[in-house]
């Protein structure tokens, strides 16, 4: 086996449909017509000739190497008997033939390098067909071939010398060292001329190729007189006759083209005499000459032909290296696919002169067809002397090329050919001169980028469409178009989008379509026109003319449509709109001067003034708007443009411009600070940017040479009236600055905040564009503007009546609809407002639409609900033997569990505890400690759950603000407050308490619940009854808990869900079941209760329901009829699970921090609930408000900051034993009433039906596993760490799937020594709680910071996240799996859940063990407890 030669490989790599035109294998095939062969005759010489040409067996392996397959696979003569069929028949039947064989790929992996076929027609008549590959035959080896198959057809027992194989000669150039030299040599010398080679001819590639290759041919013949005419004039003007060709088709590809420097593909089949008999040898001995034609150093034909026979020349003393390697590394010079798509073939002066010899044409007839296809070949011209004369051979690509341009230039080289032998002085007349090219503006580059689909909100050309309709003349429509083209340059303007230049042509062509609908009913001709509007809208103008176009639809009764499309690559708005007030009104503006291109002033100093000064003015800038976009911009797609209106009438906007001018405002900037405040309402954080169009007056002629400025928006400066005095200023100031261009302003911003589009909204002052009159026999009916990269285009414009029109285009990929209709609806009461006010204000709350706070309620809805004497109710009645609560063996009856709480009541009488009164609960979850709960909320004392897991310090902390009289322990210690034990409260002996006033709706504080919003200072949250009455009343009656339910309380005692477990089942008559002492955290034993006891309805954390899923094993938790999560992300797939585990159960989110009572929104989960679990409706009595950083209501859809309102609120904080009200404040609610209202940590935005949604968290405040985390607080203690110099701390992973991790970057003091990760760790465990101890702790160099100098958060959660190195993990899974009993079986994946491999609990203090004595880390069985795979093992290992 040997490797192939590099055009074999270039070939076998071309037969794929990834390579540029490719999905073709590069064969040649053939069609002789005949006249009665002998089939048994050719069968003997087909296998002659197999024998003598090994190369017919070609076999090519998976690894791309080539040899000889036996003679039992050589080609096989097959045969289609067409005699007695009709005609029509037989042509249909050879049609198709040809074409499967056009297109065919011949199975070189089984050594078919070659086919041959006979059909056999009437009267003795036949065809032979004949396809070769050219990997194993190239074209000069097809001659030699044929003409061995004849000679062995004709003389079957004639002895013929064999020739030496194909491979010989392939080893002996591949060991030639002078070759190799040679080939180095001239390696070195295409090296050198890389950067001049020229670019391919620019062909009008069909946008959209086909999924099949489609290839034909184009032919003709020129007779015998002119092939002596034309061999003649090649003698006298000393060039050949195939450099003659050569060149009239490069005279006619560039007139056709407009290419003035182009390259051509000029194959050769040199055969380097290595051995003897190489000219017999049937093999690949192809190269390609890469030749390069210069029109523009040629004045004439003639000197174009002497040029490139230099040229060519040239090429050939250097064709040792392969033209394919040569192409190979032109794209690694430009960093591009380059490719040499067009082939001139010229076979008209080889050996014999003719293609095939007499010889051949007696065997098998002359020759009818021949078609090749190639690789990355668009077109292959191929000229050949046959039949005396010259066969002209086009074989083209029509899946890749217009037909009728490649026809075009087939007729103009044909005709040029034709005219040169019958009259030989046209080589000497002048070529045509090209036009003045132009380099395009950055500007334009910018739109020819964004018609690619690589970028967000790209492939769409920055274009105008608008539609009129009316009563015109077609022929005065036509005649105006026409002078039109030729008076303005614009209009005849090419862009050369490969070469990035322009230049305006003579030929003055009109763009124009016409579509004659006059047959057809009115209705239905307006139906085919809708039809089309979107796609024409849309579509990219092809740049082989100039980039416009005029579609014209003849309706019925004279009346016209008319579409037309201009693109901003040749022409701005102003521009547009003057020439088609020209074109319908005739009225022309005066003649403008014609833009010489001359070159402009040296800017450079200019520019650097510039650039400094935006520098300066652009360094407030936070990034992109954050608008509500549907996706984010970085991740959009191809962008399709909808266009909304909005009319304000003549006098309502005269009085708005009147009111403006008072403040000394333009209108335009008037109109522009009105759209700009309107809009920030939808920003939901951050300045608003945008870009404002300008263009410098000029008087030449029309084109593009706008730019655009950007313009930072800030709500929070000044007053709006302030601020748009602001906008006036900072617009005229950057009209004198622009010579720093709008790209370059994009290209500064998207360098600090990118990815994605930075400008995405736009605002278009249309003023000054000139208008048609209000009577135009032709009436605007609309448009559409796209811009690439562009979200939101805002335009305005006055029409000839004074109303002010106002239009946005948006991308309706990344903008809803009804947002944009949502915010032109504001637009226009804004201008109303303004205009009928005479004041140049804005109130917001007249403004915005705030129907979605619609299930928002007044304080009054709040359900009144006496559950405090409920609950004594069920207690202390006489021989109440429903059972209340269950704790391991221990079941109490509510007699029972009465009777403790009464002792607990007369010992806390005893001592003097009474209503108003603290007590501090410090006890594990117990019935004492319901016991002693119960009794503190029935009397009035302040009841305040302790996390007896806290750490010694915390617990001190919590002690020492609440001031509390009296702390009750589950065993004695000395503490700094009075304190005693909960058995010797319940040692007092005591009978019923007697009657109890119903605290319920008692405003006062009723206990205490510190959050964990903080780390070394939580929050103690201070709640009353009144808020606790309203939530456990409205809860009961909407999950309809009646004395049959069982709640299962898993829910930290301190955490607020835990009250709701105690106080609403006891006030329902429910039964509570408690976890015994050990199972708190014990997800196997959770199950078992519930199965055990029929729990029916679960309430928790959604971490905590996700351990009881996780070791559900056999259990099926049929019981649960409704299961609550709250307090975090609830995961989709979580959902998913318990619909497919438990159909019938009703799954619930609960929401709303601690300071908002319990929860206080809420929201039953659907079928549509997918992808996004909502946060809900408030509940009764409560309004929930989204409010922007300026403390204005949010629009739909506009992310805020939540705050809360109502029944629910907590009176306040307590301070070291006062109260203190920080953010609780007051807000102006939709009606501008000020209320009270709790400003959370949380972000969130509305829905159009009222439903809120939860967005994200502020101020450095996370969520992890249903504990509020400040990031901030985490990074103080690990700061006190004397050997840490800096610390970042961020959340890291998916929250919105509830995966998030904390993780900790740190930097060492360079003084300090370095500590190990177990003693930070055990510091973090020691200063913080469970929750806030970071999963991951990176050493870092250094902090990753922004542009701006802050910390880079981004960066951050990108390093925490990157995955360790799998042997930590695969040591911590080998370690498991261990000790489950399970060998180390290969596919076992770190990633895979302990549960499912059969982890239990007890399983763990073995595993604990292993890890210490792997890792040195002491990790408990409780730590590991919560891992649910390897990887997360390994976090906690650090």
């Amino acid at each position: 086996m040997r490797e192939l030669t590099s055009m074999q490989a270039a070939c076998w790599i071309g037969r794929t449909a990834h390579a540029a035109l490719g999905k073709v294998s590069a064969h040649l095939y053939a069609e002789f017509d005949g006249h009665a062969i002998d089939l048994e005759r050719l069968r003997a010489a087909l296998q002659q000739v197999s024998l003598l040409h090994p190369m017919l067996r070609l076999r090519i392996d998976q690894d791309g190497l080539q040899g000889i397959a036996p003679m039992e696979q050589a080609p096989r003569l097959e045969v289609d008997d067409l005699r007695g069929l009709a005609e029509p028949e037989v042509a249909q039947r050879l049609l198709r033939k040809r074409e499967a064989w056009t297109h065919q790929q011949l199975d070189l992996r089984h050594g078919c390098a070659a086919r041959f076929s006979v059909s056999q027609l009437e009267g003795e008549r036949s065809r032979l067909h004949v396809d070769t590959d050219m990997i194993a035959i190239d074209p000069s080896s097809l001659r030699v071939l044929m003409e061995d198959l004849a000679r062995c057809y004709e003389a079957p027992d004639a002895p013929v010398a064999t020739p030496p194989s194909f491979f010989a000669w392939w080893d002996a150039v591949r060991a030639d060292p002078a070759l190799k030299a040679t080939q180095e040599r001239d390696r070195q010398w295409w090296r050198a001329r890389l950067d001049s080679i020229a670019p391919a001819p620019t062909l009008p590639l069909l946008d959209v190729q086909p999924a099949q290759a489609h290839s034909q041919r184009l032919t003709t013949w020129l007779d015998a007189n002119q092939h002596i005419a034309l061999r003649q004039l090649a003698r006298e003007r000393k060039v050949t006759l195939s450099t003659l060709m050569l060149g009239l088709f490069a005279s006619a590809l560039g007139a056709q083209t407009g290419d003035r420097q182009f390259r051509l593909n000029v194959p050769s089949f040199w055969r380097a005499p290595l051995i003897d008999g190489v000219e017999r040898i049937v093999g690949e001995f192809a190269n390609v000459l890469i030749v390069d034609v210069d029109l523009d150093a040629a004045p004439d034909i003639a000197a174009l032909c002497n040029q490139l026979a230099k040229t060519t020349a040239a090429c050939m003393a250097h064709s040792a290296y392969p033209g394919v390697n040569l192409m190979r590394d032109l794209s690694r010079h430009h960093g591009t696919p380059q490719l040499a798509p067009v082939v001139f073939t010229a076979a008209l002066d080889m050996p014999g002169k003719e293609l095939f010899s007499p010889r051949v044409k007696n065997a098998f007839g002359p020759l009818g067809w021949l078609i090749s296809q190639g690789p990355q070949v668009a077109l292959d011209a191929q000229i050949a002397c046959a039949d005396g004369g010259i066969l002209i051979n086009w074989d083209i690509r029509l899946d890749a090329l217009p037909e009728a341009w490649v026809t075009q230039l087939f007729e103009r080289f044909v005709d040029l050919a034709s005219e040169v032998a019958r009259q030989p002085a046209t080589l000497d007349q002048a070529l045509p001169r090209a036009p003045e090219k132009r380099p395009l503006n950055p500007l334009q580059q910018a739109y020819l980028l964004g018609r690619t689909t690589q970028m967000p909100l790209g492939g769409v050309a920055m274009q105008e469409f608008r539609e009129y309709r009316g009563m015109m003349d077609s022929a005065v429509l036509r005649s105006r178009l026409d002078a039109m083209v030729r008076r303005h340059p614009s209009l005849r303007t090419r862009i050369d989008a490969d070469r990035r230049v322009q230049y305006v042509s003579d030929e003055v062509r009109l763009n124009l379509d016409e579509v004659d609908l006059g047959h057809l009913p009115l209705a239905e001709a307006l139906g085919v026109i809708d039809a089309r509007r979107e796609d024409y809208a849309h579509a990219l103008s092809p740049l082989d003319r100039s980039p416009w176009n005029v579609t014209v639809f003849h309706l019925a009764h004279g009346e016209r449509v008319v579409f037309v499309r201009l693109d901003a690559l040749i022409l701005d708005g102003r521009s547009i709109a003057t020439l088609l007030v020209e074109l319908f009104e005739g009225q022309l503006e005066e003649t403008p001067q014609v833009d010489t291109g001359a070159p402009k002033a040296d800017q450079t100093e200019q520019r650097t003034a510039d650039a400094a000064y935006w520098n300066t003015k652009l360094a407030a800038v936070d990034g992109a708007p954050r608008l509500p976009w549907s996706v984010p911009l970085d991740q959009a797609g191809v962008a399709r443009y909808e266009r909304q209106s909005l009319v304000v009438p003549r006098e309502t906007f005269k009085k708005f411009c009147m009111v403006g001018a008072r403040q000394r405002l333009f209108k335009n900037t008037t109109l522009m600070a009105v759209i700009l405040e309107v809009l920030s309402h939808w920003v939901s954080e951050g300045g608003l940017c945008v870009a404002v169009p300008v263009a410098p007056p000029s008087d030449a002629a029309f084109a593009n040479r706008s730019s655009f400025l950007a313009i930072n928006w800030n709500r929070a400066a000044g007053s709006f009236a302030e601020r748009s005095a602001g906008l006036q200023v900072d617009v005229l100031e950057g009209l004198q600055h622009l010579a720093y261009s709008g790209v370059d302003l994009a290209r500064q911003l998207f360098e600090r905040h990118g990815p994605g589009p930075v400008l995405p909204v736009v605002i278009t002052n249309g003023f000054s564009w000139p208008v048609a009159p209000s009577d135009s026999a032709m009436r605007l009916q609309g448009g559409l503007t796209q811009t690439p990269q562009v979200a939101m285009d805002i335009r305005f414009w006055a029409d000839a009546d004074g109303a002010l029109q106002l239009d946005i285009d948006y991308a309706r990929e990344v903008l809803a609809p009804a947002l944009v209709s949502d915010f032109l609806g504001t637009l226009g009461r804004a201008i109303g407002q303004i205009a009928g006010a005479g004041e140049f204000a804005l109130a917001p709350a007249a403004l915005i639409d705030t129907d979605h706070y619609r299930l928002n309620s007044p304080v009054e809805a709040a359900c009144r609900d006496g559950y405090l004497a409920r609950i004594a109710d069920h207690l202390f009645t006489p021989g109440n033997h429903k059972t209340a609560l269950i704790s391991g063996e221990r079941r109490l009856s509510y007699s029972e569990l009465g009777d403790g709480v009464a002792r607990i009541i007369a010992a806390l009488r005893a001592r003097g505890i009474g209503q108003g009164q603290v007590v501090a609960i410090c006890l594990p979850r117990s019935p004492e400690h319901t016991m002693l709960t119960l009794a503190c909320a029935l009397t009035g004392v302040i009841w305040v759950p302790i996390d007896v897991a806290a750490p010694a310090e915390r617990r001190h902390y919590l002690l020492e603000n609440c001031h509390p009289d009296l702390v009750v322990l589950g065993q004695a210690q000395t503490l700094e407050q009075p304190s005693t034990t909960c058995a010797a409260l319940l040692a007092t002996p005591a009978a019923a308490p007697g009657h109890l006033a119903d605290l319920s709706l008692n405003e006062a504080p009723g206990y205490y619940l510190y959050t964990s919003g903080t780390t070394g200072k939580p929050k103690c949250v201070v709640l009353n009854n009144r808020a606790t009455a309203n939530v456990i009343g409205s809860t009961l009656a909407e999950w309809r808990v009646t004395e049959r339910d069982v709640f299962l309380s898993v829910t930290p005692l301190h955490h607020d869900m835990s009250v709701f477990d105690v106080f609403g089942s006891l006030a329902a008559g429910a039964t509570l079941v408690l976890p015994a002492p050990g199972e708190d955290k014990d997800a196997l034993r959770w199950n078992q209760l519930v199965a055990e006891h029929q729990v029916t309805l679960w309430c928790s954390v959604p971490a905590i329901l996700e351990m009881l899923l996780a070791c559900r094993g056999e259990h099926g938790l049929q019981s649960l009829r409704l299961i609550a999560q709250g307090g975090d992300y609830i995961k989709p797939a979580v959902i998913a699970g318990l619909r497919e585990l438990l159909p019938q159960a009703r799954l619930i989110s609960l929401g709303g921090p601690t300071e908002t009572t319990i929860w206080s929104i809420w929201h039953e989960i659907g079928a549509d609930d997918r992808k996004l679990i909502p946060y809900g409706r408030p509940l009764p009595g409560n309004r929930y408000f989204v409010l922007d950083a300026q403390g204005r209501h949010c629009p739909v859809g506009v992310v805020g900051r939540i705050h809360t309102a109502g029944a629910n609120l907590a009176l306040g904080y307590l301070l070291d034993g006062a109260l203190q009200q920080s953010d609780f404040i007051t807000v102006d609610d939709e009606h501008g009433q000020a209320v009270r209202a709790f400003r959370t940590g949380d972000c969130g935005r509305y829905r159009v039906d009222g439903t809120l949604l939860f967005d994200s968290r502020v101020n450095g405040y996370v969520k992890v596993r249903g504990v509020r985390v400040s990031l901030p607080d985490i990074e103080m203690v690990l700061n006190q760490h004397p050997a840490l110099r800096h610390v970042l701390v961020v959340d890291y992973g998916e929250p919105r799937l509830g995966e998030v991790c904390l993780g900790a970057l740190y930097v060492c003091d360079p003084q300090a020594a370095e500590p190990s990760m177990a003693e930070l760790r055990d510091y973090a465990r020691e200063h913080l709680p469970h929750s806030h101890v970071p999963t991951r702790l990176l050493g870092v160099a250094a902090l990753p910071l922004s542009q701006n100098g802050k910390p880079d958060r981004r960066r951050a959660r990108e390093l925490l996240s990157a995955p360790a190195t799998a042997s930590v993990r695969d040591k911590v899974l080998a370690i498991y799996l261990q000790v489950l009993g399970h060998s180390n079986e290969a596919g076992t994946d770190s990633a895979v859940d302990f549960i499912s491999l059969g982890l239990r609990p007890p399983h763990l203090k073995a595993v604990a063990a292993q890890l210490q004595a792997q890792f040195g880390v002491s990790l408990s069985p409780g730590q590991l407890l919560r891992c649910r795979n390897a990887q997360e093992v390994e976090r906690l290992l650090g």
